[in-house]
């Protein structure tokens, strides 16, 4: 906002105005000046100590709500008024002050901390507690109508448009007993409150083409209606358990639709061909008929069905598959070979069977199987070293005997191994360590230090490689490192 200077004419102007009542904000606002313009011209007036509660008791004179003074007999009666139950709302409307001076006038009679629970409720118990959209004559009509006639509370709420919850309160008020679920259920039944798409003129319709014979889904095509409406047509119509068999025959004959049965003579065909080992399903798709029909032929004439271990073995036999089952004599070899510390998958291959089969196995006889890392161990990972493996980064070379050997943070190299002396805790060795040991033995290496001739970290030869003491060790490096200090310091530096 740009600084505005004020004339003497307007600084006066301000002083009167303050005078009569109107605050600082207002002429803020009324000059188009901050609020601090007008505190600092207040000061330079000499009014700021100015006591303005007369001219401000005048000026909400003209309020509906004032900001009056208090006298002695308008603060007994406020007193006497709030004692006996009157809300500060009520105080308000009726002498006009604003909501804070009440509060504050009883504050100052102590009475902020009354207690005013039984008043209250006396006062409430004389009014209505509800707000009431009816009169006293139309809730009793209300609640004739609600215990004579066959009415819910919902069907009451849509005669007279309210909500559910005002005809529960109307009949909870006049003491009437409400309906239990049950009479509800039986009135809406009677009326049948469903969300209809069919007309009550056209289930019985649909009833007696049911009982014609007719199914759902030809019924629900004939009237383009849904199949999930129509049973519930029909479970409304009683006719849901109905046994039709005797309307499907009728139909049928009428239709000139022979019903499939087969005489004496392709029953006894059927019965040699599944006692030959044909399956049921077969016998199904080659007569082209459904498979109950054929386990309805073999119960008829006492012919015991194949349990499901028979049926498997029958399928297997038959076919080239491998046999899932196996026998007990080769199950006690399975459990030698797995003693053996042969992995139950080359057990699998070589019987033909599932690595599932040899478990079950396992399981039965009680053998206890190896843990993951023990069978880990068994296996053999060399397709996934180097880089056939998925981390390969191809950082790293291979050894003389064909292993892959990557290199650590310090620039040696390392290798993979599963039993060895001197491995470390994640099984792996340093080239240089496992070289030689080969040349020299583990017993020598044992304690000792392995050292790089040429001190090339990545060069393995046998050439190369040197045993030490560590303290022999130390001191060769110390030594090393002293010279290489001397030269790059004094040797290699220029001076001119």
């Amino acid at each position: 906002m740009e600084k505005i200077e004020l004339n003497q004419e307007q600084e006066i102007q301000i002083g009167e105005l303050y005078k009569s009542g109107i605050s600082q904000s207002d002429l803020a606002k009324q000059f188009n000046v901050t609020k601090g313009i007008i505190r600092g011209i207040v000061r330079k007036l000499g009014l700021q100590g100015l006591d303005r509660k007369y001219v401000l008791s005048k000026k909400s004179a003209t309020i509906n709500r004032v900001n009056k003074l208090f006298t002695k007999e308008q603060e007994i009666e406020i007193g006497e008024l709030y004692k006996s139950g009157a809300s500060y709302t009520d105080l308000m409307n009726k002498y006009g002050f604003s909501k804070s001076y009440i509060c504050k006038l009883i504050k100052k009679l102590g009475l902020n901390n009354l207690d005013r629970r039984s008043v209250t409720k006396e006062k409430n118990s004389s009014k209505d507690p509800y707000n009431k959209l009816f009169s006293d004559y139309k809730e009793t009509q209300i609640c004739e109508e609600y215990l004579n006639n066959p009415v819910c509370a919902s069907d009451l709420a849509k005669k007279y448009s309210v909500n559910n919850s005002t005809i529960l309160r109307i009949l909870k008020r006049n003491g009437t007993n409400l309906k239990k679920n049950n009479e509800i259920l039986e009135i809406r039944e009677e009326k049948d409150y469903r969300n209809r798409v069919i007309s009550l003129e056209l289930e019985p319709k649909i009833g007696e083409l049911y009982l014609g014979g007719a199914s759902l889904t030809d019924i629900s095509e004939r009237l383009f209606i849904s199949k999930q409406t129509i049973s519930g047509c029909i479970r409304r119509l009683g006719l849901k358990n109905l046994n039709r068999s005797k309307v499907h025959k009728e139909k049928c004959i009428e239709n000139g639709i022979e019903r499939r049965k087969f005489d004496l003579d392709e029953e006894k065909t059927i019965i040699d061909l599944y006692l030959s080992g044909k399956s049921e399903s077969e016998l199904s798709k080659q007569y082209s008929c459904s498979k109950n029909t054929i386990k309805g032929i073999l119960k008829s004439n006492n012919i015991q069905r194949r349990s499901l271990k028979e049926a498997i073995l029958n399928f297997y036999e038959k076919n080239d598959n491998p046999r899932q089952i196996l026998t007990k004599e080769q199950e006690q070899e399975v459990i030698k070979m797995y003693n053996n510390k042969i992995v139950s998958g080359e057990i699998a291959k070589k019987y033909n069977v599932s690595s599932h089969v040899v478990i079950a196995c396992l399981e039965r006889n009680n053998i206890p199987r190896r843990t993951i890392s023990e069978s880990c161990k068994l296996k053999d990972y060399t397709y996934l070293r180097g880089e056939n493996n998925y981390n390969f980064q191809g950082l790293g070379k291979y050894a003389p005997d064909g292993v892959w050997t990557g290199y650590d943070s310090n620039g040696y190299l390392r290798r993979c191994v599963r039993d060895h002396p001197l491995m470390h805790k994640d099984k792996t060795i340093s080239e240089h360590v496992y070289q030689a040991c080969l040349k020299y033995g583990v017993e020598k290496v044992r304690g000792n230090h392995v050292h790089h001739i040429n001190e090339i970290r990545d060069d393995n030869s046998w050439e190369n490689l040197q045993i030490m003491t560590p303290e022999e060790h130390a001191r060769h490096h110390d030594h090393l490192n002293r010279e290489n200090w001397y030269v790059d310091k004094y040797i290699d530096k220029d001076f001119d």
